[in-house]
């Protein structure tokens, strides 16, 4: 387990002396105060984390070289690099500190959870295209009744966000189909008999169904529809397309509830519509719904920052989120090596990139044997040329000297370079069934 003081956003004491003698020099070069170099050293970091998450930068980034390489930009802009001709070179050019290694840059790390965070929002909120071909018309005793019943009440009013179909409803996207239960029903028959209930209430010989519609591509959308009942006599006559009207206006005004996230029964949010105590008059209802679609918007959005802030108060959290996000990295690093273009003669190279993977800065805040398990396929494979390869050497120096191969072959079990990319169990494996097939 890592500790919390792994993430750091004050400067330690060395960062801190070289701080000082930045802000020192370009006080005597320039026409800044130190409050001034202070500034704008405090507004730079900002867009200078910003421009990092842009570059891709791991999580892992350290404090110190990130404190180091914001000096040195800071210097080159306020020095004019490009047009000065008489540039005086950054003082602590040779001093660049490693790149990654703890303790890490919690000014970075908060960034790239801004980054992460207004993605999230995004993706969430977004209703684009594809997300609307999710709903078929087959869903639908009388689809074209249907979109003719729209047209003739609301003209070109788009359909309810995220629908692709008229007279639908979306659950709110981020609650997925945990909310839907608490609002539909907790399993698939109380849902059924919920919505049984509320269509009893529909009156008129049951002329209209409503159904629970789950995308047959992710489970967690959840989808509300009215539809005509499968036997209805006429679904053009004005009285049946009235009381349609009447029934689509009853669910937006239940729906209203549920963007509000007030997880109400769908029954007994119905009932509270016939009682009057939920409103759904339909010179009101546009302007609320979008209002509704606001507010949940902001809903989502708030929550999602939320979840994605980094607080010095909550360190757990931002370690929770450091490794989530390196693991992610690690495992697609992991999957770029590719084991069939690993020869002996790219042996070595391929070596010391598994080693870099395994014990590099890169992905340190990861167990080495969590990332070496990422890695073990290839390092099996690098395990087998490698004891090939001192086999052959053995025959070369030797006619089949298998004396000679066991000794190379006991070194590589117990040589501890290898222990940290693969066990020596593991390679003794290896070294068996090599010996079996020579």
């Amino acid at each position: 387990m890592q500790s919390n003081n792994e993430i750091r956003t004050a400067l330690s004491a060395t960062e801190q002396k070289r701080r000082d003698e930045v802000f020192a020099a370009l006080v005597e070069k320039t026409e800044f105060t130190k409050a001034d170099l202070e500034s704008i050293f405090k507004r730079g970091q900002g867009k200078f984390a910003a421009a990092l998450v842009r570059d891709d930068v791991l999580p892992t980034l350290s404090a110190d070289y990130f404190a180091w390489n914001l000096e040195k930009d800071l210097w080159s802009i306020l020095l004019k690099e490009k047009t000065n001709p008489n540039f005086p070179p950054f003082p602590f050019k040779d001093a660049e500190p490693p790149m990654y290694g703890a303790p890490y840059s919690g000014v970075y790390l908060a960034c790239l959870a801004e980054k992460v965070s207004s993605d999230r929002v995004a993706e969430t909120l977004r209703g684009d295209k594809n997300e609307r071909k999710l709903i078929p018309d087959g869903a639908f005793f009388h689809p074209a009744a249907l979109d003719d019943a729209w047209k003739k009440m609301f003209g070109d009013r788009p359909f309810e966000n995220g629908c692709s179909r008229p007279f639908v409803i979306l659950f709110p996207e981020e609650d997925g189909s945990g909310y839907a239960r608490a609002c539909l029903g907790n399993d698939e028959k109380t849902e059924k008999e919920n919505l049984i209930k509320v269509e009893s209430t529909f009156g008129h010989q049951k002329e209209f169904l409503l159904r629970a519609i789950r995308s047959s591509e992710d489970d967690k959308r959840v989808y509300v529809a009215v539809d005509f009942a499968e036997d209805i006599a006429d679904v053009t006559s004005s009285p049946v397309q009235s009381r349609l009207q009447r029934v689509w206006f009853d669910l937006l005004a239940v729906n209203l509830e549920w963007l509000s996230g007030r997880a109400v029964n769908i029954v007994d949010a119905f009932m509270e519509v016939y009682d009057g105590r939920l409103s759904s008059g339909s010179s009101h209802l546009k302007d609320e719904m979008e209002l509704g679609l606001q507010l949940h918007r902001e809903h989502v959005e708030a929550s999602i920052r939320q979840e994605y802030e980094l607080r010095p108060d909550t360190p757990e959290r931002s370690l929770a989120f450091l490794t989530e996000n390196v693991r992610a990295a690690a495992h697609s690093k992991a999957a770029s090596f590719r084991v069939e273009e690993i020869t002996a003669l790219n042996l070595d190279e391929n070596l010391a990139l598994v080693d870099e993977f395994v014990s590099g800065q890169r992905f340190s805040c990861l167990a080495k044997a969590e990332l070496a398990k990422m890695v073990e396929n290839v390092s099996i494979h690098l395990a087998q040329l490698h004891v090939n390869e001192l086999v052959k050497s053995s025959r070369k120096e030797k006619a089949i000297d298998k004396k000679m191969a066991e000794d190379r072959l006991a070194a590589f079990v117990v040589d501890p370079d290898w222990d940290h990319i693969l066990p020596s169990q593991t390679r003794f494996e290896v070294c068996e069934k090599c010996l079996r097939n020579n």
